[in-house]
């Protein structure tokens, strides 16, 4: 009797190891309870790097000669924090959008932008547009949640009416904003070596209702996200602003290319 009891108690044991070690609903410490993916999702170590080349494109997405410049970094300047109702937040200072990442329980990756970035308006000079700056300011001093893993579509990450001040007025601004993922991709570096990246693409619009007529601003950032590395491997922006004589708003048809040339962990 006592072998048998060993051996039902023995079966018991491994059945019950075998069903808490498969991937199911788990509750992370950001209070999210979902399935988990895993893609390789990793937190780069402290001071890792991440070179990169940029270039300012056309309306069709080419380099414009003359454009484009290397030597842009990034840096992992912090791991391990606690922010905004996140847990094991790392911290990039990139020159072009420095900004906070953390990893979902189901695998996707959120990002907090505390500086945007590429607020430069080529189209008009190099002056900073700030009127996109207050609308990107808006959307993306929030987490924002890129669907590397689960892969959604149309999941929206920001939608509410503001008052935005511009060039002094203070105008009704409807704003939304959404996150979908594009596909499966690859980014090719400069040594040779092949990364499997994750495409996604933020939308966001703005309506301004100017009384008498709306104008409508739209930012779009395709991000390519590397699970491996913990970063970004490329990104393209591009701005859509249309000139608002009323508000002192020039034009700016932006768009800017970073794709990472090598990185170090």
């Amino acid at each position: 009797m006592l072998l048998r009891f060993s051996r039902i108690s023995l079966f018991i044991a491994i059945a019950g190891t075998l069903i808490t070690g498969c991937k199911g609903a788990a509750t992370d410490s950001n209070s999210n309870n979902n399935t988990k993916i895993d893609i390789g999702d990793s937190i780069p170590p402290l001071h890792s790097q991440y070179s990169f080349l940029k270039s300012q494109l056309d309306m069709s997405n080419n380099a414009i000669p003359g454009n484009t410049s290397p030597g842009h970094s990034a840096t992992v300047i912090t791991t391990g924090l606690s922010l905004l109702g996140k847990n094991n937040v790392y911290y990039v200072n990139d020159d072009g959008d420095t900004s906070y990442y953390a990893y979902e329980s189901n695998s996707d990756v959120s990002m907090y932008l505390q500086s945007p970035g590429y607020l430069q308006n080529h189209t008009f000079g190099e002056n900073t547009d700030i009127t996109l700056q207050t609308v990107l300011d808006t959307v993306f001093h929030n987490w924002i949640t890129l669907p590397i893993a689960t892969k959604d579509t149309g999941r929206v990450v920001y939608n509410a009416t503001n008052t935005l001040v511009v060039s002094g007025d203070h105008v009704s601004t409807k704003i939304l904003a959404k996150a979908d993922f594009i596909g499966d991709s690859s980014i090719t570096l400069t040594g040779g070596e092949i990364l499997a990246a994750k495409h996604c693409k933020i939308t966001i619009t703005a309506v301004l209702d100017l009384v008498t007529y709306s104008a409508t601003i739209t930012h779009i950032r395709d991000i390519w996200f590397v699970p491996k590395i913990g970063y970004i491997a490329r990104l393209i922006t591009r701005t859509s602003v249309p000139n608002i004589q009323q508000l002192v708003v020039p034009t700016d048809t932006t768009a800017i290319e970073k794709t990472l040339t090598s990185y170090t962990l």
